[in-house]
């Protein structure tokens, strides 16, 4: 190529009128060189697997960037591609919202250099927030502690609505805060490593004593290497492979609060990868490691009284057990003022969680806040 590095390229690039989208695909953008003039907002969600590590790695940097998902594939279905039996495709499509001024290439250009965007893990919440007055994406100075607006429309039952000042959670809208008496959550979660080809391979089981499973139903099942491989009315046993979204099972049991229940996960990680090309020359050749290793048990009644989670400690990497919160209304609006602001840039993001574990992330709004005098 005539631009062997990303430095050359923003040189190259810098004063047209193009738009350039970091992301963590077939090989991973690097952060430490970034061009504000045609890179106004990264992916954080694709085929490829859920990076959140990779938004707060922009707001770390103090990058003033917004948050798109999309698909990156190539056979021509945009927002409905699935990840197929690659090792680096781990879930469905995500989806790019875009407030643009006129449905065209020039205005959904425009509103992506403005950063009127935010992204979705493939479903169509509507997510609209601002700071006083001022909508995602945009930057203003202010002396007042800024009031956030926030209103979300959900594509399902909603169950947390998060608001960030920069990798600091300040209000949590809980939107399910009831819990069932006999259904049983079970979701892990989490990725391998801080760039491509970085999923996860968790084998688990799950065993009942004292009681019965009436029915099992499967959460963001998203690669079809995932799979439930054994059932009966006292066990279940799973395979499941994903990278970085929370995935997972709802078990219904009969049974009563000292019904046990044992749950038994492993995981294998990418430990490297190698290049490779294509027919003589070979795939990618990728190399597993044994990871995480754990035994979580407890009974309904324990549940009760909270849930059990375990921390890996590795890039979000966590196993819940839980009793399974009620489904919650399908959209919310809410206001709060930050009393707190952090004197300089604050930006102030969202997180959408429903049910379902699909997710949403808005753009944020950078307030400059000038502490008075």
């Amino acid at each position: 190529t005539d631009l062997p590095h990303v430095r050359e390229m923003h040189a190259e690039f810098r004063h047209s009128d193009i738009v350039v989208t970091p992301h963590v695909g077939g090989v991973a953008a690097d952060l430490q060189w970034h061009e504000p003039q045609i890179e106004p907002a990264l992916e954080i969600t694709s085929t490829h697997g859920q990076f959140e590590w990779f938004l707060k790695e922009s707001i770390e940097r103090k990058y003033k960037m917004g948050f798109v998902g999309g698909s990156d594939c190539y056979t021509g279905r945009p927002g409905d591609d699935h990840p197929g039996h690659q090792l680096r495709r781990y879930q469905k499509a995500g989806l790019a919202g875009v407030y643009a001024e006129e449905l065209t290439l020039d205005g959904v250009l425009q509103a992506m250099k403005a950063r009127r965007v935010y992204a979705t893990s493939g479903v169509r919440i509507v997510a609209v927030v601002s700071a006083d007055g001022h909508f995602m994406g945009s930057e203003y100075s202010t002396d007042s502690s800024p009031e956030i607006s926030v209103k979300i429309i959900g594509a399902g039952p909603l169950e947390r609505v998060e608001l960030f000042r920069g990798l600091e959670l300040i209000h949590c809208e809980d939107m399910s805060p009831s819990r069932s008496e006999n259904r049983v959550r079970i979701t892990w979660e989490g990725a391998s490593r801080r760039t491509s080809y970085s999923g996860v391979v968790w084998d688990g089981i799950v065993k009942l004593t004292d009681g019965s499973i009436s029915s099992v139903e499967k959460i963001r099942f998203d690669s079809p290497r995932s799979d439930v491989t054994e059932t009966s009315d006292k066990r279940i046993a799973w395979t499941s492979w994903m990278c970085g979204y929370r995935t997972g099972l709802l078990l219904d049991i009969d049974g009563s609060d000292e019904t046990e229940i044992d749950v038994a996960l492993t995981s294998d990680v990418i430990a490297s990868s190698q290049f490779g090309g294509h027919g003589e020359t070979g795939a990618r050749r990728i190399n597993f490691a044994a990871a995480d290793r754990l035994r979580i048990p407890t009974t309904i009644g324990a549940l009760a009284d909270g849930p059990r989670i375990v921390d890996l400690g590795e890039l979000d990497r966590k196993v819940t057990v839980e009793l399974a919160p009620e489904p919650g209304p399908d959209r919310v609006e809410f206001k709060i003022t930050d009393a707190s602001p952090e004197p300089g840039i604050n930006p102030y993001w969202v997180r959408v969680t429903q049910s379902d574990m699909e997710k949403a992330w808005t753009s944020p709004v950078f307030v400059d806040y000038v502490a008075p005098v």
